[in-house]
């Protein structure tokens, strides 16, 4: 489960500071659910660092934004390429869902995860997290 990853960078033996959440996807079935957003920033944000990429041009995007409300996160809003790309290039640790920012990130050498569903994960029928 990725409840118990640890978030170690082995090839600098440091530690990990900040993790950087992409939850959006252009697929509205593949975007990350809300409940799965609170239970990873109720578990790791007294660790770390958690910053949560949104998309203002998105309508999903903006119900999820909306429906955030914590002050332990920061919550940070790409207006264009450039920005997604500069937001990417300083991630410490970034959880992906979809695989644009993903693929970007593997070019820059950036460390991370990527998150898929399938079956009742995807449409809300579980609330556990598999690896």
């Amino acid at each position: 489960m990725l409840r118990n990853f640890n978030f170690v960078d082995n090839s600098k033996k440091k530690y990990i500071k900040k993790l950087t959440f992409f939850p959006i996807s252009k697929s509205p079935i593949r975007t990350l659910r809300r409940d799965i957003i609170d239970s990873l920033i109720n578990h790791y944000s007294d660790k770390y660092e958690i910053e949560i990429i949104f998309d203002k041009q998105s309508s999903i995007s903006n119900m999820i934004d909306s429906q955030i409300q914590s002050s332990k996160i920061k919550k940070l809003y790409p207006e264009n390429l450039n920005d997604l790309l500069n937001i990417i290039e300083n991630i410490n640790f970034g959880i992906f869902i979809d695989s644009g920012p993903l693929h970007v990130a593997k070019i820059l050498r950036k460390k991370g995860v990527f998150i898929s569903f399938e079956g009742p994960e995807a449409s809300g029928k579980s609330s556990q997290l598999k690896e």
